[in-house]
């Protein structure tokens, strides 16, 4: 897999790899991502002019684009730092190895999720097939709105 993921990258054929887990700790749907002091690439570290008022940074334009299709998707719980003991996850080395923007870890809690709440007390709600196989349904469609946004720039 990894030769593969590397010939593709080469020719220019990979803009995103997505390895999709469960976590037991943390609530709702959230992902990890790559930043450019863990991989060191200038790709990772480059933020769109465009975007800078938004405070939105290259490698979190896709989880933002998610989290406004996604209701179960916490933008706010994604992650961009990989620790030491994270550095040979799937994210890291395709991203390093590939050196490709958009490698994450897309984490589906085994808790539930508590976004959305009414109240000022969030209630945490149970995962049923439905909200994940609605995550996936908007997983491939942010994608594919994403893929045609980058296309016309």
């Amino acid at each position: 897999a990894k030769r593969r993921l590397k010939a593709l990258a080469g020719e220019g054929r990979l803009l995103f790899f997505c390895d999709i887990h469960g976590h037991s700790t943390k609530k709702n749907v959230f992902m990890y991502g790559c930043n450019s002091n863990a991989l060191g690439s200038s790709l990772f570290g480059t933020t769109d002019s465009s975007l800078q008022t938004k405070g939105v940074r290259r490698e979190q334009l896709f989880p933002k684009l998610f989290s406004e299709r996604c209701p179960v998707f916490s933008f706010h719980d994604c992650r961009y730092e990989i620790e030491k003991k994270k550095e040979n996850t799937g994210r890291a080395a395709v991203g390093r190895e590939c050196n490709i923007l958009h490698s994450f870890t897309l984490e589906a809690s085994l808790c539930g999720y508590d976004l959305g709440a009414e109240s000022s007390e969030p209630c945490l709600t149970h995962f049923t097939t439905s909200d994940l196989e609605m995550v996936g349904a908007q997983l491939a469609k942010s994608l594919a709105a994403y893929c045609a946004d980058e296309s016309q720039q």
